[in-house]
């Protein structure tokens, strides 16, 4: 599946739609790698040049999308999983997208946070999940708070959203990892 039909899945169609049909169509397909990489040097052409001393000043365009844009992508689409219950795709998608997005934006950049917190509801509202997954929301939220509020600050919108995230997944664990008391 090519990079520009993701763009106009995620953009065009429905939320209901999209859980339906397209976004199992793209999980399941082997190009997913292709997506949260560029778009390699040959699919680059230039265009617009007047002549062949003028080439500084013709215009180099991209059939592919930025890396930027292709995460971001990516991150919309791991958010429509989990809220289509498709935890195990969006885990799968997030493992392969978050050393991506951390490469090409950098920590200092929410994306890198926001998906790290998308990847633990994915672990801790998934009712499959094992006690090792809900640790690991736990721990994963734990570690995402502390850097949140040195890099973004702890007034940041993002930084409140994941402190409920982190009690969220605080009490999933406390409700699994204690026994029921039936009278």
């Amino acid at each position: 599946m090519e990079v520009p039909r993701i763009y106009a899945l995620l953009a065009g169609v429905s939320r209901a739609r999209r859980r339906r049909s397209r976004v199992r169509e793209f999980c399941t397909s082997s190009s997913i790698p292709t997506v949260i990489g560029c778009a390699p040097p040959s699919t680059r052409r230039v265009i617009g040049a007047k002549s062949s001393s003028n080439l500084t000043a013709s215009r180099t365009s991209s059939i592919g999308a930025s890396p930027s844009v292709t995460v971001t992508a990516a991150n919309n689409l791991a958010f429509s999983l989990v809220d289509a219950q498709r935890f195990e795709e969006a885990k799968s998608l997030l493992r392969k997208v978050m050393p991506v997005a951390r490469r090409v934006l950098g920590e200092s950049s929410d994306l890198p946070f926001t998906m790290k917190k998308i990847h633990a509801e994915a672990l801790y509202e998934d009712p499959a999940a094992t006690l090792d997954d809900l640790r690991e929301a736990v721990t994963t939220l734990e570690e995402t708070v502390r850097i949140a509020q040195r890099v973004l600050g702890g007034s940041h919108p993002l930084t409140g959203k994941i402190e409920l995230r982190l009690r969220d997944a605080r009490a999933a664990l406390t409700a699994r990892d204690t026994p029921s008391t039936s009278g």
